[in-house]
């Protein structure tokens, strides 16, 4: 509903559909049978919709977090080297991701933590980042694990 509303489609092409039949039913399987799943693309959806960046900016990465974090250590080296390995091939493109995510986690934690920043480009990056998460998993048809998660980050070429 509120992820993607830069590129907003006013018309449907052929592709679209059939997108949205290959996807659509999975999709709805998938929240049902995952409430992680479910909790996180909900949060992500209704992020948007809140009239604070600053408090959209906490729910996306509360949603993200509850994906990517299988324990509570290192919470932000941990989350952030997740969701790269998931959306990133090893090399430098998944490296710079994973920079960009720190970065991003950083200035959630400046949110959360009351320092006063604008949230807009975090925001916009961390709507972007959340985007990418939801559509992989759609098309996967699955959650990832904490252990597709840990073979993802230190097995080469997954």
């Amino acid at each position: 509903r509120h992820l993607d509303t830069d590129g907003a489609l006013e018309e449907l092409s052929a592709g679209d559909l059939q997108w949205l039949k290959d996807v659509w039913l999975p999709g709805a399987e998938l929240m049902h049978s995952s409430s992680q799943f479910n909790d996180a693309f909900q949060a992500l959806d209704s992020a948007g919709a809140l009239p604070n960046r600053a408090v959209a900016l906490l729910a996306a990465w509360g949603a993200l977090e509850h994906l990517f974090s299988p324990s509570k250590q290192e919470l932000r080296f941990r989350v952030s080297a997740n969701l790269a390995s998931y959306l990133e091939p090893p090399g430098p493109s998944r490296l710079l991701l994973h920079k960009q995510i720190m970065s991003l986690y950083d200035a959630r934690s400046s949110v959360a933590h009351g320092t006063r920043l604008s949230a807009t480009d975090a925001w916009a990056a961390t709507q972007s980042l959340g985007r990418r998460v939801l559509l992989r998993i759609l098309g996967d048809r699955r959650v990832p694990s904490k252990a597709d998660l840990e073979a993802a980050l230190f097995t080469p070429g997954i």
